[in-house]
């Protein structure tokens, strides 16, 4: 079989991967851009998302980059320790700006 591959100048796409700098993927595109959150908000959010004793979300949290780290490498950051109509407004902004 054949893998026909097309590449499109003007189309956007758009790779959400949690953990991209650890598995390599940095390279990936074009701009990277990462999602920053107060490291006890984060954990506030995987616990009541997720279900989890702190214990288990520290551990993954502790497994991650940390923010420093993942600003360093980043194109862009955004931060999203609102609410997520705030965290809406500063993506569009972000977007649009490009």
């Amino acid at each position: 079989s054949r893998t026909r591959q097309t590449t499109r100048a003007d189309m956007d796409v758009v790779l959400e991967a949690a953990v991209l700098f650890e598995a390599g993927g940095e390279d990936l595109g074009d701009q990277t851009w990462v999602v920053v959150v107060e490291p006890k908000l984060a954990t506030e959010r995987a616990m009541a998302r997720d279900g989890l004793p702190i214990e288990a979300v520290q551990n993954r949290l502790n497994s991650q980059l940390s923010n420093a780290e993942r600003c360093q490498k980043a194109d862009l950051v955004i931060e999203n320790n609102a609410d997520s109509e705030a965290f809406q407004q500063q993506l569009e902004k972000a977007w649009n700006a490009r």
